[in-house]
C-alpha cells in the first residue's frame, strides 16, 4: 500500500496482527524484522535448557547424573567456573565426582550452574570373636584410626570399601581423609 508520497508501507491483513507486529517500513525494513525473528527462533533451537541438578543443589551421592534439554550432545563439568580443565560427558550423562563444588553447562548455548557434593562420614563396625569388619559406607575417604587396648594404628579407607583387622577391643575413629 502506498502512503501518498509514493513508498509503500505493510499494513497487516488483521487487526490481531497489527497488535502482534505494529510495524510500519518498507520492505527492506520488514525483511530485516523477518530475519530478527527467525534469528531468534533458530537460536532459541540450539540452546540448551538444563533441569538437573538443579543451580545451588547439594547432593550428598558421588554419582550425578545430568539432565537437560537441547541439541548439544555433550556436557561439560569442572570444578572451576572457567572451565580449564573439563570432564566431557556424552549420553548418558553421568559421573562419579569427590564431594566439593562444581560447574556444569552444555557444550552448546546455555547457561552455567553450579552444585556441591556434600562429604558424608559413615562406617560400620562388626565384630566377631576373632575379628572386626570395619566398611566405609559415607561418600568419602576416610583416615579410620584403631585405638586398640594394646596396639594402635591407622589406615586409610576409600568409599564403599571395607578392611578386616585383627579383633580390637579399643575404640574406631574415622574421619574424613583431606
Amino acid at each position: 500500500m502506498e502512503n501518498g508520497q509514493g513508498r509503500q508501507f505493510y499494513e497487516p491483513p488483521t487487526p490481531l496482527l497489527a497488535l502482534a507486529f505494529p510495524y510500519h517500513g518498507g520492505t527492506m525494513e520488514r525483511v530485516k524484522l523477518w530475519s530478527a525473528i527467525i534469528f531468534l527462533v533458530i537460536l532459541a533451537a540450539w540452546s540448551d535448557v538444563l533441569l538437573e541438578p538443579e543451580a545451588g543443589a547439594q547432593l550428598s551421592s558421588r554419582a550425578v547424573a545430568f539432565h537437560k534439554i537441547g541439541m548439544s550432545n555433550r556436557i561439560l563439568v569442572d570444578d572451576n567456573m572457567a572451565f580449564s580443565s573439563p570432564v566431557e560427558l556424552q549420553k548418558p550423562f553421568a559421573v562419579t565426582l569427590q564431594p566439593g563444588i562444581y560447574y556444569w553447562k552444555s557444550s552448546g548455548m546455555s547457561e552455567t550452574r553450579n552444585f556441591s557434593i556434600i562429604g558424608v562420614v559413615s562406617i560400620t563396625v562388626n565384630t566377631t570373636e576373632d575379628q572386626t569388619l570395619v566398611r566405609n559406607t559415607g561418600n568419602t575417604e576416610l583416615l579410620v584410626e584403631d585405638r586398640g587396648s594394646r596396639i594402635t594404628g591407622a589406615f586409610i579407607l576409600d568409599f564403599g570399601k571395607q578392611k578386616y583387622l585383627n579383633k580390637t577391643e579399643g575404640m574406631i575413629v574415622a574421619k574424613q581423609h583431606e
